[in-house]
């Protein structure tokens, strides 16, 4: 929320696996951008059995309703591609990794030349239009929470650790693929 509201324009460069705390950092940032081939953005605490949706859960103010709650169907099954983070809004452009370092840093030196005071202004009018107001936060990040100690919650996030989550491992970099068989396999 905090990060949201600076009167910086803040820039984010995905180059790897940018999933629950990763991608609600990435989300909470003004530019997104990601590496072609090498950003995997994925599944987060809503794909999980009784997660709840929080700000960076493809809220429909910047992926639009119907694609946010596609998005956050637990049983979707496939991770968010590169080109399709791209058209749903969730990365402002996914570049080729040969190029990504070079784009990024351009960006990032242009935009520091803006005139901060206009920049500041410009955020605050769009963020009056698009982020939740800041006291629907709390309740959003209580639900999370309390689904946490949830038994449905707690038996998927151990069968998904149990699979090689956190590690480098073929559920790491296929968990949108496979998140549905792993929750389908425990009972409810």
């Amino acid at each position: 929320m905090r990060i949201s509201k600076l009167s910086a324009v803040t820039i984010s460069a995905v180059r790897g696996i940018a999933r629950g705390a990763g991608s609600e950092f990435a989300l909470a940032t003004d530019i997104r951008f990601a590496s072609r081939e090498e950003s995997h953005p994925g599944p987060d605490g809503s794909r999980l059995r009784g997660g709840a949706w929080r700000r960076g859960r493809w809220p429909p103010a910047s992926a639009g309703r119907a694609r946010a709650c596609l998005r956050n169907s637990p049983r979707r099954s496939r991770f968010q591609r590169r080109d399709t983070a791209e058209r749903y809004g969730y990365v402002n452009r996914a570049i080729p990794d040969t190029e990504f370092v070079a784009f990024v840093d351009d960006y990032a030196r242009r935009v520091s030349r803006w005139d901060h005071r206009a920049l500041g202004e410009i955020k605050a009018f769009i963020n009056k239009y698009t982020r939740l107001p800041d006291d629907e936060y709390p309740l959003h990040s209580d639900a999370f929470w309390g689904a946490v100690a949830t038994p449905g919650f707690q038996s998927v996030t151990k069968a998904l650790f149990d699979g090689g989550l956190q590690q480098k491992s073929t559920l790491e970099y296929h968990l949108g693929a496979d998140i549905a068989d792993v929750t389908s396999a425990i009972p409810s």
